[in-house]
Order: C-alpha cells, then sequence, then structure tokens
C-alpha cells in the first residue's frame, strides 16, 4: 500500500485544543476529508500527606457535564519537562509545593469513561510540602481523603480512582 496523496490541510478549529482538517486522494480515486484533533501529552499527580492522605480537587468537568473530584494535574507545554509541569499543576490547583516526585506510570486509555478521545497521561506520586499560594478558579475546594476512605469511583473523575487504585497495589 502506497501513501495517500495530501490534497490540502488547513486548521478548522486554533484554542485549547486544535482541529485541523486534511483532503486526501485515496488510493480509488476518491477525495475524503479527516478531522485531525491535536493534543498533547498531560500529567497527573497523586499527591500525598506522610500521613496516607492524598488531594482532589472539586472541579466541573465539561466532558461529562458533572462536578467531579479529581487529582491535580493538567496539559504539558511545549518544551517543558512532565515534572515541571505536575509541579506548576499542583501549585496552580492548589497552592502546594511538592517536594518529591515518583514516577508511577504511563497511562495510555483509549476507552476512558466520559471521553470520546484517546488520552495520554504521566502519571506520578508527590509528598506534599508547603502552602505556598491559593488555587486557581478552576477548582471550587481542594479536599484531603484517607487512601483507606476515599470517595465512591463515581465520584472521582474519569479512570484515576484506578490510578489511586494501582498505587495502592503497587509496592510503595
Amino acid at each position: 500500500m502506497k501513501p495517500w496523496e495530501k490534497l490540502a490541510e488547513h486548521r478548522v478549529f486554533d484554542g485549547w485544543r486544535k482541529i485541523k482538517e486534511v483532503e486526501y486522494a485515496l488510493p480509488d480515486g476518491k477525495r475524503d476529508m479527516f478531522q485531525i484533533k491535536e493534543e498533547g501529552d498531560c500529567v497527573v499527580a497523586l499527591v500525598l500527606t506522610r500521613d496516607r492522605q492524598v488531594v482532589l480537587a472539586r472541579q466541573y468537568r465539561v466532558g461529562p457535564e458533572m462536578v467531579l473530584l479529581e487529582m491535580p494535574g493538567g496539559g504539558i507545554s511545549v518544551g517543558e519537562h512532565p515534572k515541571d509541569a505536575i509541579a506548576r499543576e499542583i501549585l496552580e490547583e492548589t497552592g502546594y509545593e511538592v517536594k518529591v516526585f515518583k514516577f508511577l506510570r504511563i497511562k495510555d486509555s483509549p476507552n476512558r469513561p466520559s471521553e470520546d478521545r484517546q488520552n495520554v497521561s504521566f502519571v506520578h506520586t508527590c509528598t506534599v510540602g508547603d502552602k505556598v499560594g491559593e488555587a486557581d478558579d478552576e477548582s471550587s475546594e481542594q479536599k484531603w481523603f484517607q487512601l483507606a476512605a476515599l470517595p465512591p469511583r463515581e465520584e472521582i473523575a474519569f479512570d484515576q480512582f484506578y490510578d489511586i487504585q494501582f498505587y495502592l497495589n503497587s509496592k510503595h
């Protein structure tokens, strides 16, 4: 099979998410248009205290159209190291600095609950440091939970409940 011939390409949306439309000449001579979502990777962190509490932020999530609890995280900016991205996101979403980073796993979820896209996340664990600021307006509150007394899975955003379970079942 030969690669398809690209006939045209243009950006149709250039917001937080970017979408381009590409027209190809197919092997049978027909033309077809494809919309391609261009998204970067993201980071998410299980932020822990020494006494095994985890912070979850209450946020409205547009995809599922619900207020859910979620671990701090977000997009990695171009040229940004994942550790720097997670430190920035934790500070923005909770007001806390973090001290110790430990890589937990890369998660590639084609069937992520309440999402219509594949998602690649770099999941870290971190030890909380000092509170040095206030959370931004993305979340309405930050709440600490004992790992042994988490809220129900349905109250935790996307598949992050399973990240916490993965951590609990791993050697840490």
